[in-house]
């Protein structure tokens, strides 16, 4: 997700991302996600602290802490470990909160506080036991589209997974 040199993760221009799950295209674009679950569910794993913390990030990182509070002007704080021990810390707040369909926040990573991007995670029921979930992520920092797309692949794998636990 982030350039690693010299331990000093470092952020510098924007691409845009949306991730639609499966398998990309030429664009980086990739096709849409169907969970087989209630839209509310997929909502509450996005918002609620524990669950968020079990799936949230890439392969090889933990979520160690969250704090969200869910609510348009409301924040968030995520602190991901990586697999080498570093802490990272995201910092945002919601600017859109329609339960259970849409949130739309900021994603500000500590230590580039000036390059703030923008999460859209819109959530569409398609029947009974079925959701399709998009995620755009704007304002991606320059060559380093590839990383967004790989941990938010992971990220949603992980969440596909905790979700068929539940069932």
């Amino acid at each position: 997700m982030i350039s690693m040199s010299n331990s000093i993760p470092k952020l510098v221009h924007v691409e845009r991302l949306r991730i639609l799950w499966g398998d990309m295209d030429a664009l980086g674009h990739v096709n849409n996600a169907v969970y087989l679950t209630y839209a509310e569910e997929i909502f509450d794993a996005w918002t609620t602290p524990d669950e968020l913390k079990s799936w949230f990030g890439p392969g090889g990182f933990q979520t160690i802490e969250a704090t969200v509070e869910a609510r348009p002007g409301g924040r968030y704080h995520l602190v991901m470990r990586t697999p080498d021990g570093q802490r990272l810390h995201i910092n945002g707040a919601f600017r859109e909160v329609v339960r259970p369909s849409r949130l739309v926040y900021t994603w500000i990573w500590a230590h580039a506080p000036d390059q703030e991007m923008v999460v859209t995670v819109e959530l569409r029921p398609l029947g009974v036991l079925q959701t399709n979930v998009r995620v755009t992520h704007e304002q991606i920092v320059d060559g380093e589209l590839a990383r967004y797309q790989d941990g938010w692949r992971e990220g949603l794998a992980r969440l596909s997974a905790l979700l068929a636990m539940k069932k």
